[in-house]
């Protein structure tokens, strides 16, 4: 491979990497305040895997539950695949995943996957005020396709180490237990769609082997809003990454990880303005 070719590939992958990023000002959102944002639950690491690994994926994405993480990372699948977590997470609340992906050939994967979070019904007020138990829920439904561009583009060899995956989310959130004086409980909800995108690259062999990178952009979407008034913006982050099969041998196999976060909040919140990484290591001994 010659250096121009190689250059023309690298143009080619920043491109398309740059035309995901400059989508983020088309997301019209205001939030509720400063350093706050609506459905929460999507921070919490989906899948065992990567949250294992200190939730750096965007960079590997080579199973299903890059439905989380990266979408098109599902262009690498070649078999059905299926993964679910439970997590009892702090105090009585539970966490549910469930990701399922099916291949199609030379084009990519679809897949659908799914969020539930539930807590235990607790008491808002002190005891002997016979209120109603406080109750919430969230969950999210969603389906995702990730595949290779070089199916697409068979003429144009820049782009045939490229992958492109697209999500689309339907988010609900349900808070019950509100009981004015001598009235009846009430249950409110709250809905939101949202899409999350994602290119990946495998580094040609001849040029760096066994590295790829991916950067999604996820949470692209609308406000919850529960009374009308109050709008929470959805959890925008931009995540890019590397994965790096550092050892790779029959009896041992190591996949080095990093993986860069930036949060984004239109309103400037103090949470949404930081950016930071994170790095993670797996470690596969024949097969085990």
């Amino acid at each position: 491979m010659t250096r121009r070719h190689f250059r023309g590939k690298g143009g080619a992958c920043c491109a398309i990497l740059l035309a995901i990023v400059c989508l983020l000002p088309c997301r019209s959102a205001h939030a509720a305040g400063a350093g706050s944002s609506g459905a929460e639950f999507l921070r919490v690491a989906m899948g065992a895997r990567a949250a294992a690994l200190g939730e750096n994926f965007v960079g590997l994405a080579d199973d299903v539950t890059a439905v989380a993480w990266n979408p098109a990372g599902l262009g690498q699948l070649k078999k059905i695949e299926l993964s679910a977590m439970h997590l009892s997470y702090l105090g009585d609340i539970s966490y549910e995943f469930l990701a399922a992906s099916y291949p199609f050939g030379k084009w990519g994967s679809l897949a659908v996957s799914g969020v539930y979070m539930n807590i235990k019904p607790f008491d808002s007020t002190p005891p002997g005020f016979n209120a109603a138990k406080g109750t919430a829920a969230d969950g999210m439904a969603a389906i995702s396709w990730g595949g290779p561009f070089k199916p697409l583009l068979p003429g144009y060899p820049d782009y045939h180490n490229v992958y492109y995956g697209i999500t689309g989310k339907f988010i609900y959130r349900k808070l019950g237990g509100y009981q004015a004086a001598g009235g009846t409980p009430q249950t409110f909800t709250a809905t939101a769609g949202a899409a999350d995108l994602g290119i990946f690259y495998k580094m040609p062999p001849e040029v760096l082997k066994d590295l790829s990178l991916g950067i999604s952009v996820q949470n692209i979407g609308s406000t919850l809003t529960f009374l009308g008034d109050e709008a929470d913006a959805l959890p925008l982050a931009v995540r890019a990454g590397l994965g790096w099969r550092a050892w790779d041998q029959s009896w041992l196999r190591a996949i080095v990880l990093a993986d860069v976060i930036k949060p984004v909040d239109p309103d400037g919140g103090k949470f949404e303005s930081g950016t930071w990484g994170g790095a993670g290591l797996e470690v596969t001994v024949r097969d085990m």
